[in-house]
């Protein structure tokens, strides 16, 4: 989804990172295959894109049962509750998509699925634990489409009433402290071809998508960028240095020239430099 349709959630317009990113996503939602491994800086809203891409997936019937994995339970809880925001309250997801009125009729009260139908029959909408199941509509190419978040370490076997997963999407399945250590370097990716490869259905091979930041050397991020059986994409936090590092200086020199004595004198020092910036 366009950046100008979430500004509670992406305020600024997609940068050719953010819109590169979306593409190499796009293209193995689109084509149902592949392994990506895509390697992005912190704070390039890239968890957000995870979640509105597998629910751009399903709302256009490319996919039809998609995985998050993360690191913890709670942050899967998170994935799982900003999937839901948006198909229970966004206005104007809502008028793109109608039969999203399923969930807006829901009220926020998941119970009141098992009793909600159309054209006399039940949709069969589920919002239970880990898993929402889209309402049953005819017609419609979300009806019955899946979406799990799960930790990563606790998603072998992942099904629903024998129907498997089309896609899965780690999202910084590692934290910081399993980077560093040896041993969780060596059991994620067992995880990964022992668990996660095998999701799929004997006639279809599950398409795995990796969003990560490299945290150290050799950690679970960097060694999947040397497996072939991934593509691996990189994007930059800075793609060069400026060529005239005398103005920055003279900003640096301004934003750090205040009078600790002097209560807010540090805010005006953030603000001279700000407008020194702006002016060059």
């Amino acid at each position: 989804f366009p950046s100008h349709d979430t500004p509670d959630i992406f305020p600024d317009p997609f940068g050719q990172v953010q819109l590169s990113s979306i593409a190499h996503e796009q293209n193995v939602y689109v084509t149902g295959s592949g392994r990506l491994n895509k390697l992005e800086p912190r704070g390039y809203g890239k968890s957000m894109r995870t979640c509105h891409g597998a629910l751009w997936a399903i709302l256009k019937g490319v996919q039809n049962f998609v995985v998050l994995c993360c690191d913890s339970t709670e942050k899967a809880d998170g994935l799982l509750k900003t999937i839901l925001n948006a198909v229970s309250g966004n206005e104007k997801l809502l008028g793109c998509f109608p039969e999203l009125y399923a969930f807006h009729k829901l009220a926020g009260n998941p119970h009141r699925g098992q009793y909600q139908t159309y054209q006399g029959k039940k949709t069969e909408i589920s919002i239970r634990g880990d898993t929402i199941i889209f309402p049953k509509i005819p017609g419609v190419l979300s009806s019955e489409a899946i979406i799990m978040a799960r930790p990563f370490k606790k998603t072998r076997g992942a099904n629903v009433n024998g129907r498997r997963p089309t896609v899965v999407l780690l999202d910084d399945i590692q934290s910081s402290e399993e980077a560093i250590s040896a041993t969780s370097v060596q059991k994620n990716p067992k995880t990964l071809y022992s668990d996660i490869a095998f999701l799929g259905s004997r006639k279809r091979q599950v398409a795995i998508i990796n969003n990560a930041t490299i945290i150290a050397p050799d950690d679970f991020a960097h060694s999947l960028s040397s497996n072939r059986a991934f593509v691996t994409v990189r994007y930059k936090m800075v793609e060069s240095l400026p060529e005239n590092m005398e103005l920055w200086q003279q900003y640096n020199s301004i934003r750090s020239t205040y009078d600790e004595s002097k209560p807010g004198d540090e805010i005006r020092a953030k603000e001279a430099a700000l407008k020194f910036y702006e002016a060059n």
